[in-house]
């Protein structure tokens, strides 16, 4: 089976390389409508993954991410616990 390959003229990379395309292609990896929208998205990021752009895009992603994972609880309160606080 082949496959494709998608050639980009000079320049194109850097072109859509904007931090705001690739946060927006992070987040379509999150929760993808399709199978076909989840391949572009990994073959958009691929692509330009040799970016500085991608590395902040994918950094503002990996930080939202850890910081949700310490705020919010990770289990529900026991039943002792919901007890005491609202009494």
């Amino acid at each position: 089976m082949s496959q494709k390959k998608w050639i980009c003229p000079p320049g194109c990379l850097e072109a859509i390389a904007e931090p705001r395309a690739l946060q927006s292609a992070f987040w379509t990896l999150h929760r993808p409508p399709d199978a076909s929208t989840l391949t572009l998205a990994l073959r958009l990021l691929h692509a330009l993954s040799p970016t500085p752009a991608a590395a902040w895009a994918a950094a503002a992603a990996a930080g939202a991410l850890y910081s949700l994972s310490v705020l919010l609880p990770t289990a529900p309160p026991d039943e002792a616990n919901r007890v005491s606080v609202r009494t």
